[in-house]
C-alpha cells in the first residue's frame, strides 16, 4: 500500500470542503419554494405539495406544512399540536392517507401507532401516540414533495428498498431510526444523490 502524501490530504480535504459547501447551498436552496427563475413548482402551493385536506383539517395547517418545511416555527407547531394532543381522528386520516398511498393493510398498520381499543376510549392521543403519528405523516409528506407525483411516490413506499435491508420505506418509517433512514433517502433523492 502506497503512502498518499501531505498533497494529496490537502487535496482531500479541500474537495469535502467543497462538497460540503455545494450540499449546504443545494440544502438551502431546496427548503425555499422556489425555483431558479424564482417561479413556483407547477401544481403546488407555494411551491410545495401537502397531504391530503383532511389530513391537513385534522393535523392543522401548520404543523401540516411543517412535516414537508421544517425550520423552527414549523418544529414549534408540531411540538405544540403534539403536545396537546392530537385527535384520535388523526390516526383515521393517516389510515385512509397510507390506503391512498397503496400500503397494504393500513388498518393494521395503525394500530401499530395507536390501537383500536385505546382509541375508542380517548378524545385525544398520547404524545407517544402522536410523535408516532407524525412521525409517519411526515414521510408521507416529504416522499410526496419529493417525487411530486403520487404513483411514484407510492411506489418509493411501498417496494423494496436494498439500503433499507430490502424493507420498505414505510414499514421502516414505524420506528425513529427507520424514519431518519427513509428521510435520508429522501434527502438523498432530492439532491439528485445515487441511492
Amino acid at each position: 500500500m502506497a503512502k498518499t502524501g501531505s498533497g494529496d490530504t490537502k487535496a482531500r480535504k479541500t474537495e469535502a470542503r467543497f462538497q460540503g459547501k455545494v450540499f449546504e447551498s443545494m440544502h438551502a436552496f431546496r427548503l425555499t419554494d422556489r425555483q431558479p427563475s424564482g417561479q413556483t413548482k407547477p401544481g403546488t402551493e407555494s411551491g410545495r405539495r401537502h397531504l391530503s385536506a383532511s389530513m391537513t383539517e385534522v393535523l392543522g395547517r401548520e404543523a401540516s406544512r411543517a412535516l414537508v418545511t421544517p425550520g423552527p416555527e414549523g418544529r414549534e407547531a408540531v411540538r405544540r399540536a403534539v403536545e396537546e394532543g392530537l385527535p384520535v381522528e388523526a390516526v383515521k386520516r393517516l389510515q385512509e392517507e397510507l390506503g391512498r398511498f397503496g400500503v397494504p393493510r393500513p388498518s393494521h398498520y395503525v394500530e401499530s401507532i395507536a390501537s383500536r381499543a385505546s382509541r375508542s376510549r380517548r378524545n385525544t392521543l398520547t404524545r407517544e401516540e402522536g410523535e408516532k403519528l407524525i412521525r409517519v405523516a411526515a414521510v408521507l409528506a416529504r416522499a410526496l414533495d419529493v417525487w411530486e407525483d403520487e404513483g411514484a411516490a407510492s411506489d418509493f413506499l411501498t417496494l423494496p428498498h436494498p439500503e433499507l435491508g430490502n424493507e420498505t420505506p414505510i414499514d421502516r418509517a414505524k420506528s425513529e431510526i427507520g424514519a431518519r433512514q427513509v428521510e435520508d433517502l429522501l434527502l438523498r433523492l432530492d439532491l439528485g444523490m445515487p441511492v
